[in-house]
């Protein structure tokens, strides 16, 4: 084989490997450690998962753990001084109506 192609495949493959490392660098971003992708925090506190909407109870469920995660549960029941008035609730049995 004539040594330019041999340099043309050698370079083509050189290329090929740094695109591949390249990619996977841009994909992953450090999010891998030995070999595992790693998940992160989701929540430290209730404060970080609040979604914004009153009516829902804002809790984050096994705090700083990489098991963590939001739970945002809807109100579906009337009670005074939440700030919510859920559906089906009215003056009579929530004063947030």
């Amino acid at each position: 084989m004539d040594y330019k192609i041999k340099s043309a495949l050698t370079i083509a493959v050189i290329l090929v490997i740094m695109i591949t490392v390249g990619v996977l660098v841009n994909k992953f971003q450090g999010g891998i450690t030995g070999g595992a992708i790693t998940g992160g925090v989701a929540c430290s506190s209730n404060g970080e998962c609040n979604d914004g909407i009153i009516c829902t109870i804002d809790s984050c469920k096994n705090p700083g753990t990489e098991n963590s995660f939001c739970d945002n549960r809807i109100i579906d029941f009337c009670q005074d001084n939440d700030n919510c008035c859920s559906a089906g609730c009215s003056s009579e049995n929530d004063n947030d109506c």
